[in-house]
């Protein structure tokens, strides 16, 4: 049975992480692309530098219950991290042959 959601204390925090819907999956797609491979020049990193703060909270906030606002980029790791896993877990690729069997694919 699919994990929907995992608690985490963090510097005696308490978080509920859910998985991610289909909404968050273009943001997620975005930091993939903004941290998968290094950038070419100083400025294109100072550019991606500006953009993961904002990805990395829309993330969050979608997926993370409790007090994100005050966890600094080591909690942020950590939390995306899980999103990670559990998506990972959700999406093995024996469940996906499943689904695709199961629509003639």
């Amino acid at each position: 049975m699919r994990e929907e959601a995992r608690k985490l204390v963090l510097d005696g925090r308490e978080f509920l992480v859910k998985l991610p819907g289909p909404a968050v999956m273009p943001f997620l797609q975005l930091y993939r692309r903004l941290v998968a491979d290094g950038p070419s020049d100083l400025e294109e990193a100072r550019r991606r530098s500006e953009q993961i703060p904002g990805v990395v909270e829309e993330i969050l906030r979608a997926c993370v219950e409790g007090p994100i606002e005050d966890l600094g980029p080591g909690g942020q790791l950590i939390l995306l991290s899980t999103i990670g896993d559990m998506l990972a877990e959700a999406l093995r690729p024996e469940k996906l042959d499943l689904f695709r069997q199961e629509r003639g694919g």
